[in-house]
């Protein structure tokens, strides 16, 4: 099973280039919950690597938050509705 992952884009420090890079969620979402905020970013065009400086960490957040919103909301831990409760297994 693969690990869910966001794309973002990614601006090389040595040549200004944009790449679109990907990113396991579960990184992603570590880096910008702790202190401090550090998530190591990657720029193929060079095979550079780096740690987001704080404008980068607050454009992914917002890239975060937004992918955030487009996914579907969890059922776990909700309580069945009077409606649930009422239909037979199995329907």
């Amino acid at each position: 099973m693969n690990e869910p992952a966001i794309q973002f884009p990614v601006i090389c420090p040595r040549c200004g280039r944009e790449e679109l890079q990907e990113y396991p969620i579960a990184e992603v979402a570590a880096a910008l919950l702790t202190r401090p905020n550090r998530l190591r970013l990657y720029a193929a065009c060079h095979q550079y690597h780096w740690d987001a400086r704080p404008s980068e960490l607050a454009q992914i957040r917002e890239y975060f938050t937004e992918w955030m919103r487009g996914q579907p909301v969890s059922m776990e831990g909700v309580e069945p509705t009077e409606e649930h409760e009422r239909r037979p297994r199995g329907m």
